[in-house]
């Protein structure tokens, strides 16, 4: 139907602008931004450019991305199963921020109760930060161990941006070592992982191995997911644990403090509490069952989501 294929094309843009993500990653290392101009000089002669180099060095990080976010969705498609619930196939949205701002998934049908809809919820996000916080680890490790040819040609990030989490931000400089966030100058104004007011003087972007790249980027991605409010996985986990009348109060705050927070300093949150807000924030479907509660254990792993939660979208400063 028309919904499909709508969806269809939404998920296609969300492919390009994460394919855009993976070129701009590369392009914020000046080799490659040499390289990339001597072209697109030649493209202004006349002549044809010669590109293939750049599609072929982003390949690595754009499957990286994807296959983190293909994790995440799979996760929900086999608690669906579990619980025999309905669910249409994930839409990408696509992002200038991160490549994709999110991937939507809508229950085609109620589920059964609370606990079920909490589970469906949480496996997704939980899947993908966990596989995030892996992949940004043994990509840093591979960072360090690079021989200095390799890592002249390495992509890159804004520090600011990389200074935008705390857990994030934490670890990078755990493995690299303390202070390789802070021994540049900062930069004002937001930044983006696409380097938007970063500029692209190589002082401030940090060359990173693909992987490392993918899961920061990634990691980000699966905090925001979490966030209780609008039709999202943290938004679902919300209404599980705080029925139908407490939920609604619970995302006009993190809404507002969130809309704070992208304001003064991030392009990513703000990019994303936006689009929630205009799309995404129509109220759940009805559960068959809303009155019986999640159990504890659910309570638990809400909790320990959260502390994620918190030290992801928690700049360093």
């Amino acid at each position: 139907g028309p919904q499909q294929i709508a969806g269809t094309i939404v998920s296609s843009l969300g492919l390009a602008t994460l394919w855009y993500t993976a070129i701009e990653s590369f392009l914020l290392n000046p080799t490659f931004m040499a390289r990339a101009d001597e072209q697109l000089a030649l493209a202004d002669s006349g002549l044809t450019p010669d590109l293939g180099w750049l599609n072929e060095s982003a390949g690595p990080l754009f499957l990286f991305l994807l296959c983190i976010q293909l994790a995440h969705d799979t996760a929900h498609r086999l608690v669906a199963n579990a619980y025999k619930m309905e669910i249409t196939i994930p839409t990408f949205v696509p992002s200038l921020v991160t490549g994709i701002a999110s991937s939507v998934t809508t229950l085609k049908a109620p589920p059964k109760n609370k606990q079920a809809l909490f589970d469906f919820a949480f496996a997704g996000p939980f899947t993908g930060m966990i596989l995030s916080l892996i992949a940004l680890y043994f990509g840093l490790v591979l960072t360090v161990s690079t021989d200095a040819a390799s890592y002249a040609n390495l992509p890159a990030l804004p520090v600011q941006f990389l200074r935008e989490s705390a857990l994030g931000g934490g670890i990078i400089d755990g493995v690299l070592g303390q202070g390789v966030l802070d021994a540049l100058p900062p930069v004002t104004g937001a930044t983006s992982a696409s380097g938007a007011g970063a500029g692209l003087a190589s002082a401030n972007n940090l060359p990173l191995h693909p992987l490392a790249i993918a899961g920061y980027i990634s990691l980000n991605l699966s905090a925001l997911s979490l966030l209780p409010f609008g039709r999202t996985d943290g938004g679902r986990m919300s209404l599980a644990l705080f029925g139908r009348n407490g939920s609604p109060p619970v995302g006009l705050i993190t809404s507002l403090l969130l809309f704070l927070r992208g304001a003064f300093g991030s392009d990513l949150i703000l990019f994303y509490t936006t689009y929630i807000l205009f799309f995404q924030n129509e109220p759940e479907i009805p559960l068959r069952n809303e009155v019986d509660e999640v159990d504890f254990s659910r309570i638990l792993l809400a909790t320990v989501s959260g502390v994620l939660v918190l030290l992801t979208l928690l700049p360093m400063d």
